[in-house]
């Protein structure tokens, strides 16, 4: 025997082990689990079965597809997608139409246009109708939009050009005019300047409510000296005397030295807390 040969015998040889190994891995090639022959027949159903399944999936997600697309389709262009009515709650110093008519939205406008642009709506109608705070858009039935609003409180109303407007505790102005105030809100005259007149609001607000259903008037009355001063008439007959600026923590000490007072006259609370007769000065 060549050497060659010898090599090659030795290289093709394998274990014990391997061999057996060899074997069952052919065994399994041709036989299933139980030891029968395995045939390409039998496979082919199984592989048509499965073709089919793949098939009809596919087949239910491009019908179901184009069905979802053709319903929302004839959706947008059915009655149902447009504004049917505007129904308006909440309003309590406007009128329902007032409120429509900011928000600029008509019937037959998309509804889903209507529904998702809160907050563009929300500005329209503030331009319009600034006492408004907030606003809930939503729908009744199926097309049927409504606004439900909330107005900020009233702060009294300005007396100015020989009427009343409404003042709103965020300091907005009605456009609405009076011949007489309605309600025990005080009237503020003689503010001029919409800044001094913001100042004096938010002071206002910030006293306790039981203080603010005490005030009758509030005059702004500046001097050479002191361009923050007014002048309050109460509802009891007392006159307080006071600044813009620090409103807020003088008029707390009202209610005690208005107990105190004998007789009705000034509350002086310009530089320091006293009161006074209104026959007598000091």
């Amino acid at each position: 025997m060549s050497k060659n040969k010898f090599f090659k015998k030795k290289k093709t040889e394998l274990t014990p082990w391997e061999a057996l190994q060899g074997k069952k891995e052919k065994k399994s090639k041709r036989f299933d689990f139980f030891g029968n022959p395995k045939m390409i027949s039998d496979r082919l159903p199984k592989l048509k079965k499965y073709q089919h399944h793949v098939l009809r999936q596919k087949l239910i997600i491009i019908v179901g597809s184009f069905l979802v697309i053709g319903l929302v389709a004839l959706y947008f262009v059915s009655p149902l997608s447009k504004v049917q009515t505007i129904n308006v709650s909440g309003e309590k110093t406007v009128s329902k139409q007032q409120v429509e008519n900011a928000s600029n939205l008509h019937t037959n406008d998309p509804l889903s246009s209507a529904l998702f642009n809160k907050k563009k709506t929300l500005r329209e109608i503030k331009k319009e109708l600034p006492q408004v705070k907030s606003l809930t858009i939503s729908h009744d039935k199926w097309n049927d939009v409504k606004l439900s609003i909330v107005e900020y409180d009233l702060a009294g109303y300005v007396y100015k050009n020989k009427a009343y407007y409404q003042l709103f505790l965020n300091g907005a102005v009605g456009a609405s005019t009076f011949k007489q105030p309605v309600g025990n809100y005080p009237t503020y005259s003689k503010f001029d300047q919409p800044t001094i007149l913001q100042s004096m609001v938010a002071q206002y607000r910030k006293i306790p409510l039981k203080i603010r259903n005490g005030i009758s008037e509030i005059d702004y009355q500046p001097s050479k000296v002191n361009n923050q001063r007014i002048y309050i008439y109460m509802n009891d007959r007392n006159k307080v005397i006071a600044n813009i600026d620090d409103f807020a923590d003088k008029m707390a000490f009202y209610p005690s030295i208005s107990s105190k007072m004998k007789e009705k006259g000034v509350v002086d609370l310009e530089v320091g807390a006293y009161s006074y007769p209104y026959n007598k000065k000091s």
